[in-house]
């Protein structure tokens, strides 16, 4: 039997508890995700980077006013935007 993936709002619902192991698999799921739109932004690899990093940095500080847990993809891609167009 493989081993079951735990869904964007389960581990949601885990940092929100203080489990960052939760939030770092967050992470590794959308970081090139995030870097890629990011670096489409800025077009250049350190300001990626650095705006990805920023980009998930804002999304762990203000973790509790994600409502809708399932969105946090979604939500990512609104925040690192903002961060992009500082960089601009």
């Amino acid at each position: 039997m493989g081993v079951l993936t735990p869904s964007d709002a389960a581990l949601v619902r885990r940092a929100k508890a203080g489990d960052l192991s939760a939030f770092e698999e967050l992470v590794n799921r959308y970081e090139r995700r995030i870097w890629t739109l990011a670096k489409r932004m800025v077009r250049n690899q350190e300001d990626a980077e650095d705006v990805t990093q920023e980009t998930f940095l804002t999304a762990l500080e203000h973790l509790d006013e994600l409502r809708d847990e399932e969105r946090f993809g979604a939500w990512l891609v609104q925040i690192a935007p903002r961060h992009a167009f500082r960089v601009l």
